[in-house]
């Protein structure tokens, strides 16, 4: 078996791990390192170490040499921790006890192959996966140790040590086994798929006592709740010693912890067990939301801002694409939630540009899910983004089922993304609004929050920036009261334990109370709402029959968790009051009566010897007044006192009995002499307006605000909005602030303060009218803030309201440098633009523009710094040394531009004069003078180029453009047709190529590409070369006169010296020429040859309907043709309806059937003559002799 560890001896085993280490950093600091095993040769049974390359997608492949099998192994993560983590360690795992003897070959795979049964190791060695190969052997097992005697009881659990004795006979020790769980760790978050990495050894395995070891598959893998690990469920059992399981936990359940348990049993029976360290299960990928700044870019670079949901273990992949153009790569920085990269921007690829994500968390979850945010535009003004007037942003959903309404321009189409991937899309009405019903939030999407993303697309395809909001679908927390336990006897102090979770990741707060009558009144515990493990005090309760009661909160829903049949019993003396364990009053003198009683499960019960109380923390204790019942079980008893100013005081009392055993209690006295008083507010005024800039907490729907002021000291100020109650209390200074005021509704909104004192008297109301209304927001598109403009040009600017009011006014007005105020240029302006001449500003910096607009409630302003630069910039090309191309390159040039006043932004060039791609400002970036770099990002196709260049100052000019002019050639010439020909007739090949008689003059002519020099054909060995004619043509002439096929191929070279060699194009079959023979007797072996027999072609006339001599003489070919002295002819036909007639004096005229060629074609049909006889074919043969044929 092949392993990352030997089983075998401690010290061998250490070195064996020292050197795996120095051999993996080899890997880790080379660029490719060889697999390689420890050893050259191997017990079959013995463990191998293998160390291959850090790729995890490469394979390993198990040849054994004198077989075909093939076995693949697994690449395994590396365990190595902490600061500059190795990485990836390539281990091998081959199921089976042994590698039976033989030679071996273990290769390493570019790339996981799915099957590698289709390779044999030659083929496998040739591959071109193949990086490289470790030769091993193995020599079958190792030679048994010598017997042991084993006890005849043997062990049968834990570890016994049995000492051998040589007079009794007595047996080696068993050992148990022991086992390491190497995955899963301690602390860590696993995904869907965890490795349960584990080994079991057996010291009498290392003793060569292999009768008590280890069988072949002692292990059982069980995993449990960290809660409970009694409680474990079985994976897997039969498994071998050491190993990698895969366990898929997809229907495990998140929130818990978990434990691994392994056991192994050896053959004896002795069964050892590990426990893996606490880990947790997280199955919830991250989904990703998209800001970037600019949303609306005239050229200038983007800022791509992604927040993901959960920590990502690296930076995300994030790709632009620009409309019809390619996707670029955004290097990202950042860690945890938040990344940021700057996208350039191409120009003349105006439209939507999209943004894709790829990301990873600790967990190993991958998404590309984009729930918010994602395009933005390139050199056009898109339409206004989307209002969504309901739901709030970071509201709690009352239901799984929603309506969003919201305000959209009139001519757009309406586009809602739910959760990143649901896509709804409708047309505002007349007034612009919409709405989407019937959304189904969905609970299990990113804990609960679900993301609703809006885009508004115009008649062009033009998209909106996004309007979004998150939207939480709650789920109920969970809670289980651990202990105590029904029935559980509780001491002077008694342990609380609560496990509470929630799905959606809220804070929880807990309530713990208690109750002595079966639940009907509840007496709330004095625990800390965040503490779920607690040592309660039950010292001041009465002993008897109680039930807890916790409930957990997520501060929307709550869940309870009741246990009964809990029993105190300290067996102390309790007190008790009439009006219970807390007393409100607004007198300056006050009598308590109490009761204090011994506990009733003594028997008989002890009495109380003294009563005493103390109203300074028990520093020192007076006696209380003794009504009746000292020195009996149950005492009655009074306390005066005297309060001289309104506070909460907290009497200890103590009562001891017989045994000199004390029991305790607490009284608490709120004393109160005057109501609070209207509250007097300082922070705001009736009719204020607030909006989001205020807004005190970004996770909650609505504006979070504070409502600050003066009421009575010590008491509590309540204010009511709507159905909404916030509170808080009031310093003794007399001031107060309530944090967390919620105001949802836009609009005007009323608020109810008053105060609350402890014993319950409110004041007065004041009343509060506030305004939550968010002023316009506008964003300046040209000119940019810091930048410029020039000549004739135009103010563009973008306004809308967040809240989906309608603009009522916008004012654009301008100040130059020097003046002390804004003068007016334009109020409501159309489609937001306003045309502007510059020509005559005096050039310079200092100019400002501003754009107020209103609501007709909130107004907003927008300033921003310009110059004005009228001068355009120049460009200059440094020498570019190479025109010509004639291979692959990407194009690259230097240069520098200069300006006179705003500086060089950027320099830009075209292949097209469309298109425009920036150049790498090396130095000088918005400075007088830049230099440049230019490297094209990808390959030129072939053909010839002039390329633009030009520079853009800060304020927008451009300059005069300088071209450049190269050819691209980097392929060589291709033909593009060629054709045979015999005495200018075309031959056609079929599908074996040419055919053609030997000896026959043939002429070639191909099409090559216009800059080809040269060209040739290669006729089997034989080279032809080609000749280029007026027609730009390429001909040869050339024969063959050998039976046989032959390879056509050609050459050729164009004027950059590119070069095609031997390029096949077809075949040319030379073939036998027809004969012409006797038909032969029975006892003729051979037939005789007939020579100078006249092999004549005849045409059908469609015109005739009968067959005509041919007129061959016009093509040059003989008709008749006559078959020379070895009875062989030559017949070329082109295409037609023919018939042959063979003809010789002294036989037998011979004529074919009718045949047809589609095509040019050589003939070498064999005919066979019959010879005359008698009297009859000796007239015949005198008739011929005097008649003409």
């Amino acid at each position: 078996m092949i392993d990352y560890k030997r089983p075998y001896y401690f010290f061998d085993y250490i070195l064996r791990i020292f050197f795996s280490v120095l051999l993996f950093l080899f890997c880790f600091y080379n660029d490719a390192m060889a697999v390689v095993t420890d050893k050259s040769e191997y017990w079959s049974n013995e463990g191998i170490l293998v160390s291959a390359s850090a790729d995890p997608l490469n394979a390993l492949v198990l040849f054994d040499l004198g077989k075909t099998e093939v076995s693949i192994c697994k690449t395994y993560e590396s365990q190595v921790q902490g600061a500059g983590s190795i990485g990836l360690l390539s281990v091998c795992s081959i199921t089976g006890d042994f590698i039976p003897a033989g030679s071996y070959s273990l290769i390493e795979l570019n790339g996981r192959r799915a099957n590698c049964n289709d390779l044999s190791y030659i083929k496998c060695k040739e591959s071109v996966d193949f990086l490289n190969e470790a030769l091993f052997s193995t020599k079958g097992l190792p030679p048994l140790p010598p017997p042991v005697i084993v006890p005849t009881h043997p062990p049968t659990g834990g570890r016994q040590e049995v000492e051998q004795s040589a007079v009794t006979g007595g047996g080696p020790t068993a050992y148990r086994p022991e086992i390491s769980i190497y995955s899963p760790l301690d602390g860590k978050t696993y995904g869907t798929n965890i490795e349960i990495i584990y080994e079991a050894t057996d010291k009498n395995d290392s003793l060569g006592q292999k009768n008590l070891g280890l069988g072949g598959t002692p292990t059982t893998i069980f995993f449990s709740k960290t809660a409970d690990t009694r409680q474990k469920m079985q994976l897997g059992t039969n498994l071998p010693e050491k190993g990698v399981f895969k366990w898929n936990t997809k229907d495990l359940p998140e929130g818990d912890t978990y434990n691994i348990i392994i056991e192994a049993i050896d053959k004896v029976g002795e069964v050892g067990e590990s426990i893996s360290g606490s880990f947790s299960i997280d199955h919830t990928a991250p989904v990703f939301a998209i800001k970037t700044d600019p949303t609306i870019t005239r050229g200038e670079d983007v800022k791509i801002f992604v927040e993901s949901s959960k920590e990502l273990s690296i930076p995300p992949r994030v790709t632009v694409t620009q409309n019809e153009f390619n996707a670029f790569n955004v290097l990202m920085t950042g860690s945890g939630l938040k990344f940021e990269g700057i996208y350039k921007v191409v120009r003349g690829y105006d439209g939507p540009a999209k943004i894709d994500v790829f990301g990873k968390d600790f967990a190993g979850n991958e998404s590309n899910l984009i729930v918010s945010g994602g395009p933005f535009s390139v050199g056009i003004l898109p339409p206004p983004k989307p209002i969504i007037l309901s739901p709030l942003d970071r509201d709690i959903a009352p239901a799984g089922v929603i309506e969003v309404k919201g305000k959209a321009r009139k001519d757009t189409e309406v586009i809602l993304s739910l959760n990143g991937d649901e896509k709804f899309s409708k047309k505002p009405d007349s007034n612009g609004e919409f709405i989407f019903s019937n959304l189904k939030l969905r609970p299990e999407f990113n804990f609960g929050i679900n993301v609703i993303s809006i885009i508004s697309k115009d008649a062009a395809g033009n998209i909106s920036e996004t309007a979004d909001i998150n939207l939480k679908y709650n789920l109920a927390p969970e809670i289980f009261l651990e202990s105590p336990v029904k029935g559980q006897i509780l001491g002077p102090v008694a342990q609380i334990s609560v496990k509470a979770t929630d799905k959606n990741k809220d804070k929880l707060k807990l309530k713990y109370e208690i109750s002595k009558d079966g639940g009907v009144t509840w007496i709330i515990l004095d625990v800390p709402s965040d503490k779920k493990n607690y040592a309660w005090d039950t010292t001041t309760f009465e002993d008897g029959d109680y039930s807890m009661r916790v409930t957990v909160s997520d501060g929307t829903s709550e869940k309870v968790a009741v246990v009964d049949g809990l029993v105190i019993k300290n067996l102390l003396p309790t007190f008790s009051f009439a009006d219970g364990a807390r007393t409100v009053t607004n007198k300056k003198e006050l009598i308590l009566s109490g009761l204090v009683t011994s506990s009733i499960k003594m028997s008989p019960r002890s009495n109380i010897l003294s009563v005493e109380y103390s109203m300074n923390g028990g520093i020192s204790w007076e006696h209380t007044n003794i009504v009746s019942g000292l020195n009996t079980a149950e005492v009655k008893f009074n306390i005066s006192l005297n309060f001289t100013e309104e506070k909460i005081y907290q009497l200890l009392l103590r009562a001891k009995d017989d045994r000199d055993i004390y029991g305790r209690g607490i009284k608490t006295v709120v004393v109160i002499f005057e109501p609070p008083t209207i509250p007097t507010i300082i922070s705001n005024k009736n009719g204020d307006i607030v909006d989001d800039l205020l807004d005190g907490n970004k996770l909650e729907a609505g504006v979070q605000i504070g409502i600050e002021g003066k009421s009575k000291p010590n008491t509590t100020i309540i204010v009511k909005i709507d159905e909404n109650i916030f509170s808080g209390k009031v310093e003794s200074s007399g001031r107060f602030l309530v944090t967390g005021v919620t105001i949802r509704k836009h609009g005007n909104n009323y608020l109810e303060i008053y105060a609350e004192d402890e014993a319950g008297n409110k004041s007065g109301i004041n009343g509060l009218n506030l305004i939550y209304n968010n002023a316009p927001s506008s964003n300046f598109l040209n000119p940019r803030h810091g930048r410029g403009l020039n000549h004739k040009t135009t103010i563009e600017f973008t306004v809308s309201d967040p809240d989906g009011d309608d603009i009522k006014t916008t004012n654009l007005s301008l100040k130059k440098p020097g003046e002390s105020y804004f003068t007016s240029l334009d109020i409501n302006s159309p489609n937001n633009k306003f045309e502007i001449d510059v020509s005559s500003f005096e050039e310079g910096a200092g100019y400002e523009i501003r754009l107020e607009a209103t609501d007709g409630i909130s107004k907003s302003s927008k300033t921003v710094v310009f110059f004005v630069d009228n001068t355009k910039p120049k460009i200059y090309l440094n020498n570019v040394p190479k025109k010509n191309f004639k291979k692959d390159f990407k194009f690259e040039a230097t240069g520098y531009a200069e300006d006179s006043l705003s500086g060089i932004e950027f320099v830009e060039y075209s292949l097209d004069g469309t298109h425009w791609f920036k150049a790498l400002i090396t130095k000088g970036f918005l400075t007088k003078k830049s230099n440049f770099k230019i490297r094209h990002p990808f390959t030129l196709d072939d053909g010839e180029y002039e390329i633009k260049f030009r520079a853009v100052d800060v304020a927008g000019n451009y300059s005069d453009v300088w071209l450049e002019n190269i050819v691209v050639d980097t392929m060589p010439p291709r033909m593009g047709s060629f054709e045979i020909l015999y005495n200018n007739i075309l031959i056609y090949p079929d599908e074996n190529g040419f055919s053609v008689l030997p000896g026959k003059k043939l002429k070639i002519r191909a099409s090559f590409e216009a800059d080809t020099e040269e060209a040739y054909l290669l006729v089997g060995k034989e080279k032809i070369s080609l000749l280029q004619t007026t027609d730009h043509l390429w001909t040869g002439d050339f024969e063959r006169n050998n039976i046989g096929s032959f390879e056509i191929k050609f050459g050729a070279k164009d004027q950059f010296n590119n070069i095609v060699e031997n390029k096949k194009i077809g075949n040319l079959n030379i073939i036998q020429e027809g004969v012409v023979r006797v038909i032969p007797d029975k006892d003729e072996i051979e037939a005789e040859i007939v020579d100078g027999a006249d092999i004549g072609v005849y045409m059908f006339n469609e015109d005739g309907q009968r067959f005509e001599r041919w007129p061959g003489e016009y093509y040059g070919i003989e008709n008749p043709t006559k078959s020379d002295k070895n009875g062989k002819y030559s017949l070329f036909l082109p295409s037609g309806k023919y018939q042959i007639r063979v003809h010789k004096v002294g036989f037998v005229k011979l004529k074919t059937n009718e045949f047809s060629i589609s095509s040019g074609k050589f003939l070498n049909f064999d005919f066979e003559l019959k010879r005359r006889e008698g009297v009859r074919g000796f007239i015949e043969d005198v008739l011929e002799k005097i008649m003409i044929f």
